[in-house]
């Protein structure tokens, strides 16, 4: 096939596929995309962070034993839970 021949059913091919009302670009049905809409999400996500980087949180300073470190680490999590958390991110 020659090159200028190649070239014209390019063209022809690409004319006829991105030509508006063509039908290849459309379907039987109509799209149903516009109708639907997301799901609702029964709960949300509701978190707090606890830094442990330099003991900025938690642990609250170095040397804790570690019966110390689950007193401390219980009263944040009693805290977070009072105020209706539902996530920790540590």
């Amino acid at each position: 096939m020659t090159t200028p021949r190649r070239f014209a059913l390019t063209l022809a091919l690409f004319s006829a596929v991105t030509a508006p009302g063509s039908a290849c670009g459309q379907s039987a049905s109509p799209s149903r995309a516009a109708d639907t809409q997301a799901p609702v999400v029964p709960r949300e996500l509701r978190a707090v962070w606890v830094a442990t980087v330099e003991n900025m949180d938690w642990p609250s300073r170095k040397g804790l034993s570690t019966a110390q470190q689950q007193a401390e680490l219980i009263a944040i999590l009693d805290r977070v839970a009072a105020l209706h958390m539902n996530a920790v991110i540590l």
